[in-house]
């Protein structure tokens, strides 16, 4: 296996960062977020993604999962700040492009307060889930990594049907 780095997205989020001490902790962050996937994101989880959508739907909320999980487990990262530095604050949503909404529900929290209220449980209930987890329950947790998938993608499909320009 392999852990894929883009200097694109380090330049990115090194842009707007003028301490040092700030750019160690921003590269810290983009680097153990890579980590992250490696030791979380369950392999089994690539049997039940289908399409480009399925990949980008279940990447966003992925990340979202690591980060929120491992958050307090490095040292001297900060994962919400180092976003905000690669995407700027809360980005303009469309709310014609259902990705656009999704994105804003799952790594911002801002949407509507059902849908912020389920990517919380979500993760909250898929949190001991990792790389070796698999679509047998999981003992003593009774977590499958199946049920992760689709109940992501039963956000997505929500979200999707349930769209307006007042989505907040």
């Amino acid at each position: 296996d392999k852990i894929v780095v883009s200097l694109p997205i380090i330049q990115k989020g090194l842009e707007s960062i003028t301490n040092e001490a700030e750019k160690e902790t921003a590269v810290r962050s983009m680097l153990y977020h890579e980590v992250s996937h490696a030791i979380l994101t369950p392999i089994k989880i690539f049997d039940y993604i289908r399409g480009e959508e399925g990949r980008y739907v279940f990447n966003v909320f992925e990340d979202e999962r690591i980060e929120t999980v491992l958050n307090d487990y490095y040292m001297d990262v900060n994962f919400k700040q180092q976003l905000f530095n690669i995407m700027g604050e809360i980005p303009k949503v469309d709310v014609n492009d259902p990705r656009s909404v999704f994105y804003s529900v799952v790594r911002y929290r801002y949407g509507k307060k059902e849908w912020t209220d389920k990517v919380a449980e979500l993760i909250r209930e898929y949190s001991q889930i990792n790389r070796n987890s698999n679509s047998e329950w999981e003992k003593p947790r009774g977590q499958r990594v199946d049920s992760y998938y689709y109940g992501i993608i039963d956000l997505w499909r929500q979200i999707k049907d349930d769209i307006t320009d007042k989505f907040t």
